[in-house]
């Protein structure tokens, strides 16, 4: 528990920084994240919550994306990202 004290402040100075410059969630919530969690574990929750931040900012911009013309690359970043989510789950700890 004392531990997600600990995170909590992280995961939000990493969304602030994410809001106000378009980049930095992960590279700022990884890098201190690792300090207190192990690097699968902490991978694997800033790559869930990268995930919930992108959709939420893309339904608050909705208006203003194009869907047509990202189609693709959506797609292939979620791809993507489900299969780093299993890699790291079932490889993760393999070194």
């Amino acid at each position: 528990m004392s531990e997600w004290l600990l995170i909590l402040p992280v995961i939000f100075i990493g969304s602030l920084c994410q809001g106000y410059s378009g980049i930095g969630f992960g590279l700022l919530s990884v890098g201190l994240i690792t300090l207190y969690l192990p690097v699968k574990d902490s991978t694997l929750l800033i790559l869930a919550l990268t995930c919930i931040l992108s959709v939420s900012i893309m339904v608050q911009l909705r208006n203003h994306i194009r869907l047509k013309a990202m189609l693709w690359f959506l797609i292939s970043a979620f791809m993507g990202r489900g299969v780093c989510f299993v890699i790291l789950e079932h490889y993760g700890n393999a070194a």
